[in-house]
């Protein structure tokens, strides 16, 4: 777990002082510096369920024997899945995005005649 935190602190250090992105209030820019954080992210998420798991099973014993179950366990996680698939649908729904198509009407202009 000492490597792992290293290897984080690491990570946000390098990429700290190289998101050197002017204005990150435009989608493409934002989107970027976005991707540059997920990874940290998911390292961070795995050892927050490695330390949830560790504490359920710890409750559980301690609780009721109930909380062993694993439909219940499953039914728990699916539900935890769904509340935040719901909450954080509509902030980062990208259906309408079209950056890589406007990036391409603004360049086709440009380019000399006969060149595609």
């Amino acid at each position: 777990v000492t490597s792992i935190m290293l290897m984080m602190g690491c990570y946000f250090a390098v990429f700290c002082s190289l998101a050197n992105i002017d204005n990150i209030d435009e989608g493409l820019d934002r989107g970027v510096l976005e991707r540059f954080w997920m990874q940290p992210s998911i390292g961070l998420m795995i050892l927050g369920g490695i330390a949830l798991c560790k504490i359920v099973a710890t409750c559980a014993e301690l609780i009721h024997p109930l909380i062993r179950n694993k439909y219940l366990q499953h039914s728990v996680a699916l539900l935890l899945i769904s509340v935040q698939i719901k909450h954080n649908y509509e902030g980062n729904n990208e259906s309408g995005n079209h950056y890589a198509y406007h990036y391409a009407q603004s360049i086709l202009p440009h380019l000399p005649q006969n060149s595609i």
